[in-house]
């Protein structure tokens, strides 16, 4: 079994950059509301590494497997939508079958939701009993379609000379997601066996910094400039590079011992870490909130994200309280 990384700080970076880029109303330059890119790649970076941990630690079979998946996943939604569509007066019964199914099952409006079902059905088969050359013809395999599509993409007729990432086609942003979720598998596989030195760790902080400023930089050039928009892929490949880097520094001694020494920090990290499944689908459904949004600025991001961390505890309470129901039914079945 893969040793025990502790990613309770990227995941709660991860957060905050999500909840960040919903922000657009909330600041004085909508430019600010960033970046979405990089915490949701996070995302499913740490999604696909905890994933095949699991599979390379126990035997499981499909079904099993995939329903504590799902479990983890939907009830938040499920709960979060529903609470949305009542508040907003919405008549659930005037929906269709395929309406309820789109909305609270699949695809949903969560973009993390629209991929990640997928995902975990497929690293099951291709998860169990891996091995670091198994994920690397992956990697290649996924390499080899995000190339084609972007070349696509770019090469299509009016293909926006200003980038809008959310706008690529599904097949790049799928072959991208994917990329970014099976290269959290491959480094569950041979986590193992790298360790990072205090200098190496040093040496990736300082390429973190740089890599930043070139995304911020190229982004800048693609989107506000309007110049350069097909190369893109530029774009990814700084965003994957940012996260893979941070996974090692973020979870390296010479950065967790100082935090574990700041109470009040490690339990804030730890705490947004807990809950960034239930952050991520409670702000969503908040962050359009006209009364919030009418706020004085900074207030109104204040008033956000503590309403938001406020409704998340309770419902992570919840759903951890019911999943021992859920434990034993299983046991009881089977």
């Amino acid at each position: 079994m893969p040793r025990r990384f502790d990613t309770s700080v990227l995941l709660a970076i991860a957060a905050l950059l999500i909840i960040n880029s919903h922000l657009e109303a909330y600041y004085p330059r909508p430019w600010m509301a960033a970046d979405g890119l990089l915490g949701v790649s996070i995302f499913y970076m740490l999604s696909g590494f905890g994933v095949q941990c699991s599979l390379l630690g126990r035997k499981q079979s499909f079904l099993d497997y995939y329903a504590r998946r799902l479990w983890r996943l939907y009830p938040a939604v499920i709960i979060v939508v529903l609470a949305a569509h009542l508040l907003r007066g919405s008549a659930i019964t005037d929906m269709s079958p395929g309406q309820l199914f789109a909305a609270f099952i699949w695809p949903t409006n969560y973009t993390y939701v629209i991929w990640i079902v997928p995902f975990y059905a497929i690293i099951y088969f291709t998860g169990r009993g891996a091995t670091m050359k198994r994920s690397l013809w992956i990697l290649a395999l996924l390499a080899i379609g995000y190339a084609a599509s972007a070349v696509r993409d770019a090469a299509a007729p009016g293909f926006p000379a200003h980038l809008q990432l959310g706008n690529l086609s599904l097949l790049n942003q799928t072959m991208y997601y994917a990329l970014a979720f099976f290269i959290g598998a491959a480094l569950a596989v041979s986590a193992d066996r790298i360790d990072i030195s205090g200098r190496t760790w040093l040496l990736l902080g300082v390429m973190i910094l740089i890599a930043v400023g070139l995304y911020v930089a190229a982004k800048y050039v693609m989107v506000v400039r309007g110049q350069g928009s097909a190369a893109f892929p530029v774009l990814h490949a700084l965003v994957l590079f940012i996260c893979v880097a941070a996974f090692f520094v973020t979870t390296h001694d010479l950065t967790m011992r100082p935090l574990r020494k700041v109470p009040l920090l490690a339990l804030g990290i730890t705490l947004l870490a807990a809950i960034t499944l239930e952050t991520y689908v409670v702000h969503q459904a908040l962050a359009h909130w006209s009364k919030l949004v009418a706020i004085r600025f900074p207030l109104n991001i204040a008033a956000l994200v503590g309403l938001t961390i406020a409704l998340s505890i309770p419902l992570h309470l919840l759903i951890n309280r019911l999943t021992p129901i859920w434990k034993n039914r299983e046991k009881s079945v089977g």
